[in-house]
C-alpha cells in the first residue's frame, strides 16, 4: 500500500482515527499513572516488619523476604557492627520506566501524519488543532505522572522508615531484655555456682558486646555489676 493510499484512508476516516488516537493516549496515560514500581517493595517491607514485630527472635529468618538491595544492607549491618540499623540501611530509589512507550510512539506517528494532510490541504485546520490538543495532553500526562511518581516514592520512604524503626526498636528491646534477665538471675538468690553458670550461658547466647548504643551497654553493665556485687556478698558471707 502506497503512502498516498494510506494518507487518503486517514483523511477519509479522520474522525474514527482521532477517536482511536485519543483512546490509545488515554490508555497509555492510565497504565503509567497506575503503575507503581514501589508496590512490590512496599509489600515485602511491610510484611517483613509485621513478622519481625510478631516474632522478634526469628528476625534473621524473615530477612529473606526483603528485596535484594535491602538483604545486602542487612548483611552489611550484621557484619559491620553498627550501633543502629538506621546507620546502615538507606532507601534505594527506583527508576521511573515508561510502560507501552511503543504504543505512544505509534499513536504520535499516526497523529502527526495529519500534518502532511494539512500541507496538501491548508483548509483542513482541524488537523492542526488536533496536533495541539494531542501534544498538550501529552505534556499534561508528563506533569501528572511526575507528581504521582513523587507521591509513590514518598509513600515508599515512609514504609521503609517504619521498617527501619522496627529494627531499631527490636535491637533496643533485646538490650533491655538482656539486662532484665541478668537482674532476674540476681534476684532469684540461687546458689552461687548456679547463678554464675546461668549468667555465663546468657552472656554466651546474647553476647556481652554487640551492636548497641552506649546507654544500652551501660544498662547491661549495670545489671552485671549488680550481679557480681551480689556474688561477692554471698562469697564473703560464707567465709
Amino acid at each position: 500500500m502506497s503512502l498516498e493510499k494510506i494518507l487518503q484512508f486517514l483523511v477519509n476516516y479522520d474522525i474514527f482515527v482521532f477517536i482511536g488516537v485519543f483512546c490509545c493516549l488515554f490508555a497509555f496515560c492510565l497504565v503509567n499513572w497506575c503503575k507503581n514500581p514501589y508496590r512490590r517493595q512496599n509489600r515485602k517491607l511491610e510484611m517483613c516488619r509485621q513478622r519481625i514485630a510478631s516474632n522478634p527472635r526469628l528476625a534473621g529468618l524473615f530477612v529473606v523476604m526483603l528485596p535484594d538491595e535491602y538483604r545486602r544492607q542487612w548483611r552489611a549491618y550484621v557484619n559491620g557492627g553498627a550501633q543502629r540499623p538506621s546507620l546502615v540501611f538507606e532507601f534505594v530509589p527506583k527508576k521511573r520506566h515508561v510502560a507501552f512507550w511503543h504504543l505512544f510512539a505509534l499513536d504520535a506517528a499516526v497523529c502527526s501524519s495529519y500534518l502532511w494532510a494539512f500541507a496538501n490541504d491548508v483548509s483542513a485546520r482541524e488537523y492542526v488543532v488536533v496536533q495541539v490538543v494531542f501534544w498538550l495532553a501529552f505534556a499534561l500526562f508528563c506533569v501528572v505522572d511526575s507528581v504521582l511518581f513523587g507521591k509513590k516514592e514518598k509513600k515508599a520512604r515512609r514504609v521503609f522508615g517504619k521498617f527501619v524503626a522496627q529494627l531499631n526498636a527490636l535491637q533496643k528491646a533485646d538490650s533491655k531484655q538482656l539486662a532484665s534477665q541478668i537482674e532476674g538471675i540476681r534476684k532469684e538468690n540461687a546458689p552461687v555456682e548456679e547463678t554464675l553458670q546461668r549468667a555465663s550461658e546468657l552472656l554466651r547466647k546474647n553476647g556481652l558486646e554487640g551492636n548497641r548504643t552506649v546507654q544500652e551497654q551501660q544498662q547491661i553493665n549495670k545489671a552485671l555489676n549488680s550481679l557480681l556485687q551480689s556474688y561477692a556478698r554471698k562469697a564473703s558471707s560464707k567465709t
